[in-house]
C-alpha cells in the first residue's frame, strides 16, 4: 500500500481487513476522509455538550471493529458512519437528555460563512435548534452534511418521500420562525 495513491472506499474496506500494516493505514485513510462530516454530525446533533468527542470516536471504534469482525460489504462508508453515530447520539440523548445548547456549532461550518453573515448564520442555527427532532436532523444531513434524500432516507430508515417530507417541513417551519428576522432585514 503506498502512502501518497489515492485509494477508493472498496480497496480501503478490503485493505483494513488485511494485515495490520495495511489495516492501520486504511484506517488512518478513512478516518481523514470522514471524520470532520462525522464529528460535525455529531456536535450538531448533541448540541455540542463533552459526549461529542466520546460519541464521535465510538463511532470510529464501532466501524473498525464491525469491518474487522465481518466479511459482509459496507454499501457506502459514509451512510455506515453517520448511520453509527446517530444511533450513539440517540442512545446517548435517551440516556442523559442534555440541555440544548448551539454555543458551540461546529467551526467547519462557520469558516464557510463569511464575516457579515455570521450573525445570520447564527439565528438559523439557532432555529434549526428549535425544531423536533425528526425535523432537524433531516435537515442537518441534508443542508449541512450535503446527503441525498436516498442516502437520508437509508441513514433513518425511512422512505425517500418521508426524507422529502422531513426536509420540507423543517423548511417550512423554519420559515415561520425566522419571518420576523426577514421582515427586519428587508427593512434595512
Amino acid at each position: 500500500m503506498r502512502k501518497n495513491k489515492t485509494y477508493d472506499d472498496r480497496e480501503l474496506l478490503l485493505m483494513l481487513r488485511g494485515n495490520k500494516k495495511e489495516s492501520s493505514l486504511a484506517f488512518e485513510y478513512l478516518y481523514n476522509r470522514y471524520s470532520q462530516k462525522i464529528y460535525a454530525y455529531c456536535k450538531v446533533v448533541l448540541n455540542g455538550t463533552q459526549a461529542t468527542d466520546d460519541v464521535f470516536h465510538d463511532t470510529f471504534v464501532k466501524f473498525y471493529n464491525y469491518v474487522r469482525a465481518n466479511d459482509s460489504e459496507i454499501q457506502s462508508i459514509k451512510g455506515y458512519l453517520i448511520m453509527t453515530a446517530r444511533n450513539l447520539c440517540l442512545n446517548h440523548k435517551k440516556a442523559k437528555k442534555p440541555k440544548v445548547d448551539l454555543e458551540y456549532i461546529d467551526q467547519e461550518y462557520q469558516d464557510t460563512i463569511n464575516y457579515e453573515r455570521k450573525d445570520l448564520f447564527d439565528i438559523l442555527m439557532k432555529a434549526v435548534d428549535l425544531l423536533d427532532e425528526i425535523y432537524k436532523e433531516a435537515f442537518v444531513l441534508k443542508k449541512i452534511d450535503g446527503f441525498t434524500y436516498k442516502e437520508i432516507s437509508e441513514i433513518l430508515d425511512i422512505t425517500v418521500e418521508g426524507a422529502k417530507s422531513r426536509v420540507t417541513r423543517a423548511r417550512a417551519k423554519l420559515n415561520n420562525i425566522l419571518k420576523p428576522y426577514i421582515k427586519e432585514i428587508k427593512n434595512i
